[in-house]
């Protein structure tokens, strides 16, 4: 199931912060967390199975000034090595 992280899962997203090589501590993770989720246009999603987060993805919008477009920016993207290659991740 994919849905919208929230500040209960970042205990959960620390292994997978961990295996893209920004380790973190949960206070670290919870500040962050609530700064990046409160801008318009930006978010987290995880992947979840069997109550386990298995993968997450985080995103950026912005406007464009030339035109009605907003740009989609993925600013972190991980599954957990245990589930690559399942067909949740890129």
């Amino acid at each position: 199931m994919i849905r919208h992280a929230t500040i209960d899962d970042t205990p959960r997203l620390l292994p997978l912060l961990s295996e893209l090589g920004y380790p973190a501590t949960l206070k670290n993770l919870n500040r962050r967390f609530l700064k990046f989720v409160k801008n318009p246009g930006y978010g987290v999603a995880v992947c979840e199975m069997n109550e386990e987060i298995t993968g997450f993805i985080a995103w950026t919008t912005t406007d464009h000034l030339i035109s009605d477009a907003t740009r989609f920016s993925i600013v972190g993207i991980v599954v957990s090595t245990n589930h690559r290659n399942m067909g949740i991740g890129p």
